[in-house]
């Protein structure tokens, strides 16, 4: 994060340069005030005109200045949010899947959305606020020294106090600014779980007992929400009584100092002002230290998502190769998935891989398309070893396409393109070739995570979307999961005549003529 902010150097520059000009204008404010009364003191109204053309000189500048502030305090926030987020998009793309799902859901939707705003909130504005702050505090010390040296100093011994209490709040601010951030990806994961599995919960007739623990966990979650704002408050409330309390003996300090003579009324009310403009940028200063220390273990989580790290190996064109596995071994979760595996697929063929669940039939089927790296032996696409490869070479020319598919709430058009320079002309060509017909091409839209097409369907679409791109590979995963006899039967059908130079399907449903129609089978406990 500090790199990022690093990058924006002239926004920070920009923001010293307004912070000055604020300070100028709160020290003009108070030299008004001195004017005033120093007149009033004399009984001098003849110059009422000119003050009230000064004070409003004073509120347009101050406008100006503060419209500034919130400009270029704004742009500087969005700049470096953006570019962490666009860091992380940029690192999760180039993350190996295995290591992605190391992780949820919900921690990834937390960190990018509750996480990033924490530090937007409470680093990134503190941290230029803090730079007027800066300023602020330095330019009115000096007109403070202009007015009375002595009391000046006294001032500065007093205001050592309001720096160094906030030092006291800080961890209590942290742990609770993490108990909330634990708190907010949980209850996002459970309530995820929820909203996904809502119909089977409708269907067991079990959603009264759902909804009660629900509403139970959300009390939970806004418990430690309100617990965060009532430590922030606290912590707040005891900086501004100190501060208060310490404005309270300067101005006893600066009154010793009029009744000696050595200060006018006018100077009193303008020292008094000034200081202000002492407190308020160090109470501030050192409630912004202790919100920004409090993001710590936050900036520490997306830190680790920044750094970009460069795919390894070359880019090759992997097309009509052989795909070669040479003692592979592999171990999941403390279970022995492969023991020195050996297997040649064969261009210009096709398999069938079977064998019993938790065979390793779609472990298999993940290795060959670089979903894994944590594996000893060789993989090899041709001559080319895995550990040499771009992992992009093998996207690009060997799909996968397993039992979840991503969708978007679109026509199937849109569905099957995903966002790449197809015409619609070549989409409703390739949808064709899998058998989807007119009135699903036609449907508008196939709805929130594809409920308005049958299970079916939504395979077809998946397989249109990754035969579009012409791969001389393609790994089906279970694709008559979940499918009545008729719509095994069509999609066995639509397999059969996928035209693909190596086709490999996974399957624990079928029968001797489907297995008939492939060049080879591959029961994979033979090979174990």
């Amino acid at each position: 994060m500090k790199e990022i902010i690093r990058k924006h150097k002239l926004l920070y520059v920009i923001i010293r340069i307004i912070g000055i000009l604020m300070s100028f204008t709160n020290i003009f404010l108070a030299y008004i005030l001195k004017e005033i009364l120093d007149n009033i003191s004399t009984g001098n109204f003849s110059k009422i005109k000119y003050f009230l053309l000064l004070v409003l000189l004073f509120a347009i500048v101050m406008s100006l200045v503060q419209t500034l502030v919130g400009y270029f305090g704004g742009k500087l926030q969005n700049k470096i949010l953006h570019e962490a987020k666009s860091k992380v998009y940029e690192n999760l793309n180039k993350m190996p899947i295995y290591t992605y799902q190391k992780e949820g859901m919900s921690f990834y939707y937390n960190m990018l959305t509750h996480d990033i705003e924490e530090i937007g909130d409470n680093y990134v504005q503190p941290s230029y606020d803090n730079i007027i702050n800066i300023f602020m505090f330095a330019i009115s010390l000096i007109a403070l020294f202009r007015i009375h040296v002595i009391m000046a100093i006294s001032f500065i011994a007093l205001t050592l106090i309001v720096i160094f209490v906030p030092s006291l709040f800080a961890s209590i601010q942290t742990n609770a600014r993490n108990n909330y951030s634990k708190s907010s990806e949980s209850f996002i994961n459970r309530l995820e779980n929820i909203l996904s599995g809502f119909e089977s919960i409708k269907l067991l007739n079990i959603n009264d007992e759902i909804f009660q623990k629900t509403k139970k966990d959300d009390q939970e979650f806004e418990d430690k929400r309100a617990k965060m704002f009532l430590v922030d408050n606290f912590a707040l409330g005891s900086i501004a009584s100190i501060s208060l309390s310490v404005q309270v003996l300067c101005m006893l300090v600066g009154s010793y100092f009029i009744i000696k003579g050595e200060i006018t009324i006018g100077s009193l009310m303008m020292a008094v002002q000034i200081l202000n403009f002492v407190f308020n940028p160090i109470s501030t200063y050192a409630k912004n230290k202790n919100l920004m220390k409090s993001t710590e273990n936050l900036r520490k989580k997306l830190d680790k998502y920044l750094e970009i790290k460069d795919t390894k190996g070359k880019e090759y064109d992997i097309k009509d190769s052989d795909i070669k596995l040479n003692d592979v071994s592999m171990t999941l979760s403390d279970k022995e998935i492969f023991k020195d595996f050996n297997y040649t697929f064969e261009n210009g063929k096709s398999y069938i891989v079977i064998g019993e669940s938790g065979s390793g039939k779609s472990t298999l089927a993940k290795l060959i398309v670089g979903y894994y790296d944590n594996f000893s032996g060789d993989i090899l696409y041709g001559d080319i070893n895995y550990k040499d490869i771009n992992k992009n070479s093998i996207a690009k020319s060997i799909r996968y396409i397993g039992s979840d598919t991503y969708v978007i709430d679109d026509n199937v058009i849109e569905n099957i393109r995903m966002y790449r320079d197809f015409t619609d002309e070549e989409v409703i060509k390739v949808a064709k070739s899998v058998g989807i017909d007119d009135n699903l091409i036609n449907k508008k839209s196939i709805g929130h995570m594809g409920k308005f097409v049958s299970a079916g369907e939504y395979k077809r679409i998946a397989i249109a979307r990754a035969l579009i791109e012409k791969p001389y590979c393609i790994i089906l995963d279970e694709p008559t999961a979940n499918l009545d006899s008729e719509n095994t039967a069509k999609m066995q059908e639509v397999i059969r005549n996928l035209d693909v130079s190596l086709k490999i399907v996974i399957s624990h449903k079928y029968d001797d003529n489907y297995l008939k129609t492939f060049d080879e089978v591959v029961n994979i406990n033979e090979y174990k």
